[in-house]
This record gives C-alpha cells, sequence and structure tokens, in this order.
C-alpha cells in the first residue's frame, strides 16, 4: 500500500481556482453578478449568482462544486430563487471546462444542457450554453461574458 496520503477534495478542485473571486457581466438584456469562494474547509468551491434585468432582482442561485469520490469525478449542485434545481459533472477541456447539466424546473419539468466555462484572458472568462433542451424544446443557446 502507499504511505502517501489520499487527495484533499481540494486537490481534485484545484484548477477550477482561478474562478474564485467577483465577476460581473453587463450585458444588453441583463446584469449577471456571481462570486465564487472557497468553503470554510475548502472541500467546496460555493458560488452565489445575482441576474437583474431592467434594474430589477430576476433570479439568484446558489452553486456548490465539489469532487465526488464516488463518481471520481468533479459535481456541481446549483438551486434557484425560483425552486428550480440542477446537478452538472465537470470535465477540463483544453480551453476550460465543460459541464454536462441536468436541471428540474419549478413545475417539475426536465432539462438539460452543456456549459463550458472558458477563461479567455486575465480577470475575464466566459460561460456558454448549448445543447439546451426542456421537455421537448430546444433552446436558444447563452453566452455570458
Amino acid at each position: 500500500f502507499s504511505a502517501d496520503p489520499a487527495p484533499a477534495p481540494t486537490d481534485y478542485l484545484a484548477g477550477l481556482d482561478w474562478l474564485i473571486g467577483e465577476w460581473i457581466n453587463e450585458g444588453s438584456d441583463a446584469v449577471v453578478k456571481l462570486k465564487y469562494a472557497w468553503s470554510e474547509d475548502k472541500n467546496y468551491i460555493l458560488a452565489d449568482l445575482d441576474i437583474q434585468k431592467a434594474g430589477q432582482a430576476a433570479m439568484k442561485c446558489q452553486q456548490r462544486i465539489g469532487w465526488d469520490p464516488a463518481q471520481q469525478k468533479i459535481r456541481s449542485w446549483l438551486f434557484d430563487s425560483d425552486g428550480g434545481f440542477s446537478e452538472g459533472i465537470w470535465t477540463a477541456s483544453d480551453t476550460g471546462w465543460v459541464v454536462k447539466s441536468t436541471a428540474t424546473l419549478p413545475n417539475g419539468q426536465t432539462g438539460s444542457a452543456t456549459i463550458t466555462y472558458i477563461p479567455t484572458a486575465e480577470n475575464h472568462f466566459e460561460i456558454k450554453g448549448t445543447q439546451r433542451v426542456v421537455g421537448d424544446v430546444i433552446e436558444p443557446d447563452f453566452e455570458v461574458k
């Protein structure tokens, strides 16, 4: 057996430490504020997302990103202020991270999407949502910078 200790959850999340901080996107139709921070025990990355449209709160979300030792993958769980929730499986790519996400909406309808997180420059990154399906309806892609 190995005398080396098993990696801690924070070791598996080290590739996401660039997310830590406060971010803002002021798009033409919405303002998106994101805040990522390590949990006190550094086993998770915690996020608060605040989306405003026309100066009014549109949605708030909380996300937890962590290492799932059973699946040997990084997973995330997100809960929104409308009562919906989603979970995702994170995979590192050449340009950033790809998240395969499944969701349950407040009305019980289900959905799925591929979300990519791409660092583009110092203090900048993009989130792109593609392959978005809610029920039997294909939804438009989105991009947040």
